[in-house]
């Protein structure tokens, strides 16, 4: 079994629709990743798109994890036992939702861009944090704590490889099909095969 969490984010690839989506997923799984990020803040993603995804992952065995920006859309999280979720800069921005959103237990990523302050601090036991990376000189030098992963923008799996190494238990990274229409920060199949099999090496002390 994989030691480390991989989430492959299609927020910015499905373009809102569910045939891509189901292709996506479908390589998310073949090709290593442990779990799919969906966005449900889009206007167009509604509740019948969404449970049919969920349904989709779930016949794969793949992991869901979700993020959106309000209330009604946080409860169709919950409907679906959606296992961990990421609360979003804009959700942070809303002291009253965030507070709504945590105070349930389900677990929480947070994404944040280093330093020492955690924006929700660190009194949360339900709430991890992940460090947004572009570049294997802005990894942190240990993963500790309520630092359980990245959210990895950079353009190869370089900085996902080392942060393992420093003790990362979760990275995500944007996917797409195809590269050519995308900026250097996101993996195709190919890539997501072969950090895959990069980070199998580390857990097992081979690199």
């Amino acid at each position: 079994m994989n030691k480390t969490f991989v989430v492959a984010s299609i927020e910015n690839s499905w373009h809102q629709s569910p045939q891509l989506a189901e292709q996506l997923i479908l390589q998310i799984k073949m090709f290593g990743g442990s779990a799919v990020l969906l966005d449900l803040s889009h206007a167009n993603v509604s509740r019948e798109i969404f449970r049919h995804l969920k349904s989709y992952a779930d016949q794969l065995n793949l992991a869901v994890v979700a993020t959106c920006s309000s209330k009604e859309k946080f409860e169709w999280i919950q409907e679906e036992q959606i296992k961990i979720h990421l609360l979003s800069n804009d959700v942070i921005k809303k002291p009253v939702l965030c507070a709504s959103m945590v105070q349930t237990g389900i677990p929480a990523l947070v994404p944040f861009d280093g330093g020492k302050d955690f924006p929700l601090g660190d009194d949360f036991k339900n709430v991890k944090y992940l460090q947004n990376v572009g570049s294997t000189n802005e990894l942190p030098s240990s993963f500790e704590g309520s630092l359980v992963g990245i959210l990895d923008h950079s353009s190869n799996g370089e900085a996902s490889t080392l942060a393992v190494k420093n003790g990362c238990k979760i990275i995500i990274k944007n996917y797409c099909l195809d590269k050519t229409n995308y900026n250097p920060g996101f993996i195709d199949c190919t890539d997501l095969l072969e950090l895959r099999k990069k980070l199998n090496k580390v857990e097992m002390g081979l690199q």
